[in-house]
């Protein structure tokens, strides 16, 4: 089980179905347009919220849930480009390139709800995690998130380089985002599925993963100005994705 704290996230949590307990304030009416009745109801006093989640913004407000569910790479399978083919003929309607997001040492549960947040703001296709390099999806990361983590197909992988490697062979195309990059994202075809890959704003992407990249690209900002925080760098390199893509 895990407890989740803030009204966007436990909104979420109810409507994805994750969520089995509903925890609010004495007198919270916030819920009542919601089909909870099938959810239990617990009701604490106001400092309560304060001493269980310290220096949190709860908003007087909490959820207990079931754990998170991970998605198998395999799953990804349903993505290639074969497969995206098949279902615009049969819909006779073209299929946009799906996107999934990979993180590569990203450790801060804000940064990493943050980037979720982003990757469901541009409608990618999952998030794909490092088991032993990535940031516990806990409460503060489903906070971060404003509960768009209940959207958000996750996935995650024991070898992140060998598992890219494996999209590769199934079509996808990996981006590397790198300050060191000799191309921006508007130099290169995004109408082809993709995995954009996001390392971590001190230590960046490791050395195997930018080699295993088809391309690395940066983004072009003010020499003023070092480097972006990972998940303002992931909204604007999947934003401007999605602008190829729409064009």
């Amino acid at each position: 089980m895990q407890l989740i704290y803030g009204f966007h996230p436990v909104t979420n949590a109810i409507k994805s179905g994750r969520a089995k307990k509903i925890i609010l304030a004495q007198g919270d009416k916030r819920m009542t347009s919601m089909n909870t009745s099938s959810l239990a109801v617990d009701y604490w006093q106001k400092p309560r919220f304060d001493a269980k989640f310290p220096s949190a913004n709860h908003q007087f407000c909490a959820a207990e849930c079931s754990s998170l569910v991970f998605q198998d790479l395999a799953s990804i399978a349903d993505q290639t480009p074969s497969n995206i083919s098949n279902t615009s003929t049969k819909t006779n309607k073209k299929a946009r390139p799906p996107i999934y997001l990979a993180l590569d040492g990203i450790t801060d549960p804000q940064n990493m709800g943050a980037c979720i947040r982003s990757a469901v703001a541009f409608s990618c296709s999952g998030l794909i995690l490092a088991a032993n390099n990535s940031a516990e999806l806990n409460a503060a990361c489903v906070k971060s998130s404003a509960g768009m983590i209940e959207h958000l197909p996750l996935i995650k992988v024991s070898n992140l380089e060998r598992s890219l490697h494996q999209l590769q062979d199934q079509g996808f195309w990996l981006v590397a985002a790198a300050g060191q990059g000799e191309q921006t994202i508007n130099d290169i075809d995004c109408q082809r599925p993709l995995v954009l890959l996001m390392g971590s704003e001190g230590k960046g992407l490791g050395r195997l993963l930018i080699q295993r990249s088809d391309y690395v690209c940066r983004i072009n900002i003010s020499a003023a100005v070092d480097s972006l925080n990972v998940s303002t760098a992931c909204a604007v390199m999947l934003h401007h994705i999605r602008l190829q893509q729409t064009a």
